[in-house]
Order: structure tokens, then C-alpha cells, then sequence
């Protein structure tokens, strides 16, 4: 007679994502908070949990800390989160506040390497390194003043990142998804050599199909930031046997899409931009990290 709470334990797995951001800006604990809830979104991961630690340099205000403490609180509430488990403490060796917010879960097992993901079309959503440009705007908004119009900077303002992007994973799994990742930390470079580890094959991805905003690549290339390698909070990466009947679905809901290369057999994981070709890299750190060095 089979063991049912075996079969259980052999079915599912935990997975868990932590994330750390740092700055000033009053919105950190919530983008902190999604950037796990949409991992765990895109991994279908149910029975979440939230553990959490602000700390702040001395002097820091401490109503600051406390909307942190506050915002993270009901961000994870109103997401069906019932219990939080959030520290607070002073760091003297910080020069900005630091969020760290870990979200756990289960999720059911996948197999890795499968043949499904062979030849299959490889689709983003949204902009590489949107979230980071809008970071960069909030922490260095006087600097860029100086330098950008305000029209420019008006324009920037009307992207955001908002819980609205949990439900695209919806829509994109109704366009005949199959692995499913959220980009986030790292930009879409770290995402595609993750993709590449679940498939266990290659890919040829076209870099100028990449989506990415023009206002990213003017405020990256004046701190001279890599784009691709730029958090991208609420984009997605997915492949799918029809990469442009997904993106079409996807663009009749509203939702910016596009096919940006192709899983292929064997291990090389190829880059091409316009006539040169080149290897995927390992991933390397986050270009916002820069930004505090």
C-alpha cells in the first residue's frame, strides 16, 4: 500500500525568492514584496509566506521606516497573505535604507530538460530594465533634472510597476505557455541563462527584438548602465510553441509583447545582435547596484 503523504512530498516542492533593494524611496518595501509575488506567480507557487528585515542608517526617520513596515504589511495582506513576519533594525554601516523580503511557498515538481521546450519560440513581456529605470529617476531625480527636460522626465512617470502585473501571468498562460519566469533581479540577460538551465538546451536570441524603452537607454547610458542587465520588476519571459499567436493574444489584452528568439537543441546559448554573434554570459550582478558604490 502506497504512502499518500509520500506521494505528496514527491509531488511538490519549495521554492522561495529573496529579495533586496535599497534607497529612499517610499515605494521600496512594496517593490521588494512583488518582486517575490511575481516569481512565485510565474513558479504557481500556493501557501505563501512573508519574512521581512528594513533596516536603516543612524538617523535615519523613523516615520520612514514605520510606512515601510506599514506599506509591506498591507501589500501582503491585500494579496491574501495573512501573517508577515517583519524586523526593523538600525545598521551604521548603511548609507540608505535596505529592504530584504523573502516569499516562500510550494510548488508542484517540474521536470527539467524535458523535450517540450525544444524549438519552442521564446516570448517577454513588457521592457528590460523598466523597473530600474524608474528607480534611478526616483533616487537621482535632481541629478537628471539638470540634465534631462521635464517633459522627459513627465513622460517617464506614466510607466509603473503595479500589482495589476500578477494577473498578466493569467492571460499569458492562456496563450499556450510553457516555462514561465519572472525577469526581475539581474535584467533579462540573468533570465535567459535561468531559462536555458530549465530547458537543459540552447537558445538564439535576437538582442534588437529585446523590448526596451528609449527613456531606459538615455537614463542608463548617462550613469552608463547596462539595460540588460537592469532589474526588470513585472516582466516576464516564457516559452510557447507559437510565439506570435501568444504575442497577439497578449497585445489584444493589453499587454506589450513580443518574440524575442528560439529554444534550440544542443547547449549554446547564442546572443546576435544585428551581424555579430556572441555567448550568453553567466549571470553578472545587478546594474543598480552601481548606483550606491
Amino acid at each position: 500500500m502506497r504512502n499518500k503523504s509520500m506521494d505528496k512530498e514527491n509531488k511538490y516542492e519549495a521554492v522561495a525568492e529573496t529579495s533586496v533593494l535599497y534607497g529612499n524611496n517610499r515605494a521600496l518595501a512594496a517593490l521588494a514584496f512583488y518582486h517575490g509575488m511575481y516569481a512565485m506567480a510565474a513558479a504557481e507557487a500556493e501557501g505563501l509566506k512573508v519574512k521581512a528585515r528594513i533596516q536603516a542608517p543612524a538617523g535615519t526617520e523613523k516615520s520612514y521606516v514605520s510606512w515601510l513596515k506599514q506599506d509591506l504589511r498591507e501589500k501582503s495582506k491585500k494579496e491574501g497573505i495573512r501573517k508577515a513576519e517583519i524586523e526593523t533594525a538600525v545598521n551604521g554601516a548603511l548609507l540608505v535604507p535596505e529592504v530584504t523580503v523573502t516569499i516562500s511557498g510550494v510548488t508542484e515538481k517540474k521536470r527539467k530538460g524535458s523535450k517540450e521546450a525544444e524549438e519552442k519560440a521564446v516570448v517577454m513581456t513588457k521592457w528590460a530594465g523598466m523597473e530600474g529605470m524608474l528607480r534611478i529617476v526616483s533616487e537621482k531625480q535632481e541629478e537628471l533634472s539638470g540634465h534631462f527636460a521635464p517633459a522627459f522626465l513627465r513622460e517617464i512617470q506614466k510607466y509603473q510597476i503595479c500589482p495589476e502585473n500578477l494577473r498578466e501571468i493569467d492571460a499569458v498562460r492562456e496563450s499556450g505557455a510553457d516555462i514561465v519566469l519572472h525577469v526581475g533581479h539581474g535584467g533579462i540577460l540573468a533570465a535567459l541563462w535561468r531559462l536555458a538551465e530549465q530547458t537543459g538546451g540552447g537558445m538564439r536570441i535576437d538582442m534588437k527584438k529585446i523590448p526596451v524603452l528609449q527613456e531606459t537607454i538615455e537614463v542608463c547610458e548617462y550613469f552608463r548602465l547596462n539595460p540588460y542587465q537592469l532589474t526588470s520588476a513585472g516582466c516576464f519571459l516564457f516559452t510557447v510553441s507559437d510565439g506570435e499567436k501568444a504575442v497577439q493574444m497578449l497585445e489584444k489584452r493589453g499587454i506589450a509583447a513580443r518574440m524575442i528568439g528560439r529554444i534550440t537543441a544542443g547547449r549554446d546559448k547564442v546572443i546576435q545582435n544585428g551581424e555579430e554573434i556572441r555567448y550568453l554570459d553567466r549571470p553578472a550582478p545587478d546594474e543598480i547596484f552601481k548606483l550606491y558604490q
